[in-house]
């Protein structure tokens, strides 16, 4: 985390559901990459963006594109790139891995 920097780790951000009973529907058990199982992925649910909170304290509303390239985020073993992403609307959302 001190190489990638405070200000550049995602703490938390808006995040959906992916399952099939109730796609977008906000949950809270955060997942960076692909994975079966009951997680959210980052959620651009605000004009294709979502709020972030990052280690250092500050908050930014950003995009998927920012989340996958500029940032990292933290999960249970460290920090890692963000590769997979709710995309759409409550309950007409999809997965997608870049």
């Amino acid at each position: 985390m001190q190489k990638n920097g405070y200000s550049k780790t995602m703490m938390i951000a808006d995040g959906g559901n992916a399952a099939s009973s109730t796609p977008g529907s906000p949950y809270f058990k955060m997942l960076a990459i692909a994975a079966t199982g009951s997680y959210s992925r980052l959620f651009n649910l605000h004009e294709e963006r979502s709020n972030t909170l990052f280690v250092d304290g500050h908050v930014g509303a950003e995009t998927h594109h920012a989340q996958r390239n500029d940032y990292m985020a933290l999960y249970y073993g460290g920090v890692m790139q963000v590769k997979t992403f709710l995309m759409g609307d409550i309950g007409n959302c999809t997965i997608r891995d870049y």
